[in-house]
C-alpha cells in the first residue's frame, strides 16, 4: 500500500454461494496528523449505514478494526460488528459462584481465558473435525469493555494443536457458527481485488481526478459482479465449477475475434450448421477443469 493510493472498498458476502458481490469502492482521503485511520473509516461506515443496514446489519472487517474507538461508532450507528480478536486480547469468563452478601457492586468477572485449555463450563464444542475443533461461548474482552459472543477455533495439524485463532461478535446472542460463516466470507473480498487488478485492469488508470477514479474503480468491480452473476450465479449450484474471471475473458476475446475474421469472409456465424463449431473456437484456450 502506498500513502495516498489507497482504495477503500465495501463488498456483500453471499454465504450461501460462498462468494462476495463488489458494493462501493473509493479512494481513500484520509490525511495524516489529523484523525485515526480507524475513525475515518467508521465515518465512511456511519454515514452508509441506513442503506447499508437494509441488506445487512452485520458488518465484518479484520483484525485491524477490533479496536474500541472503531466497534463503539460502528456499533453505534447500529451495526453487529464480526471480527477476529488480536493475539494480546484479554479476555475473562463471566462469574458463576455465589456473590457475598452485603453492599457493593456485584463480581462480574471469572479467571482469565487460556483459549488453548478452555473451561468447557463456559464454553460449548460446535465442530470437530480433522482439520480443526470449533467451540462457542460468551466472554468480556477487556480491551473493547464489552461482552462479545467469541468463537474459539483449534487448528490441528497431525492431531494435535497448531494454531488458536478467537473470533468474536458484539452481538452475545449469535449463533456460534454464523459468526465463524460471516468472519470467512471476509476473505471473498480479496478475490474481487485480485481478479479487478489481475484481469479487469483495476489499477490501470493515471487519472488524478477523484470523479474518474471513483468511476473506473467501481466500474471495473462491477464489471466482475455482472461476470458472476451471468456466468456463475445463474447456474445451478450443483452444477458449478470454479468461478474464473479468466476464461469468461478468453471466451469474450475469442468471440470477438472469430466474428470479425468471419464477417471478413462475408459469412454468418448465427447459421445453424456452423453453431456447434463456432462454439468450440470460442471455448479455445479456456483453462481445463
Amino acid at each position: 500500500m502506498k500513502w495516498g493510493l489507497e482504495l477503500s472498498a465495501l463488498a456483500i458476502g453471499d454465504i450461501e454461494n460462498q462468494t462476495a458481490l463488489h458494493y462501493h469502492a473509493w479512494q481513500t482521503e484520509w490525511q495524516k496528523g489529523t484523525e485515526s485511520l480507524r475513525i475515518w473509516y467508521a465515518k465512511q461506515l456511519c454515514s452508509r449505514a441506513l442503506e447499508l443496514q437494509q441488506m445487512t446489519k452485520i458488518l465484518t472487517a479484520d483484525a485491524f478494526f477490533s479496536k474500541k474507538p472503531f466497534v463503539d461508532m460502528v456499533c453505534a450507528a447500529g451495526f453487529t460488528f464480526v471480527s477476529r480478536l488480536q493475539h494480546n486480547s484479554y479476555l475473562r469468563y463471566a462469574y458463576t459462584g455465589e456473590q457475598k452478601p452485603g453492599r457493593g457492586r456485584r463480581k462480574a468477572y471469572g479467571g482469565k481465558i487460556d483459549l488453548s485449555n478452555l473451561d468447557t463450563a463456559h464454553f460449548t464444542l460446535l465442530k470437530k473435525d480433522e482439520y480443526e475443533i470449533v467451540y462457542e461461548g460468551v466472554a468480556h474482552v477487556r480491551s473493547l469493555k464489552r461482552w462479545c459472543k467469541l468463537v474459539v477455533v483449534h487448528v490441528l495439524r497431525n492431531g494435535a494443536v497448531s494454531k488458536v485463532v478467537a473470533y468474536f461478535s458484539t452481538d452475545k446472542d449469535m449463533e456460534g457458527l454464523v459468526v465463524y460463516q460471516c468472519y470467512k466470507m471476509r476473505y471473498q473480498i480479496a478475490f474481487l481485488f485480485r481478479n479487478g487488478k489481475t484481469h479487469l485492469g483495476l489499477e490501470h488508470t493515471q487519472s488524478r481526478h477523484k470523479e474518474a477514479l471513483n468511476f473506473h474503480f467501481n466500474i471495473s468491480l462491477s464489471t466482475l459482479n455482472v461476470a458472476k452473476a451471468v456466468h456463475w450465479l445463474s447456474i445451478p449450484k450443483n452444477e458449478r465449477g470454479p468461478f474464473s474471471i479468466a476464461d469468461i475473458k478468453t471466451q469474450y476475446i475469442n468471440e470477438l475475434l472469430l466474428d470479425r475474421l468471419i464477417s471478413f469472409y462475408g459469412k454468418d456465424p448465427s447459421v445453424e450448421k456452423n453453431k456447434p463449431e463456432i462454439k468450440k473456437l470460442y471455448q479455445l484456450g479456456r483453462i481445463a477443469a
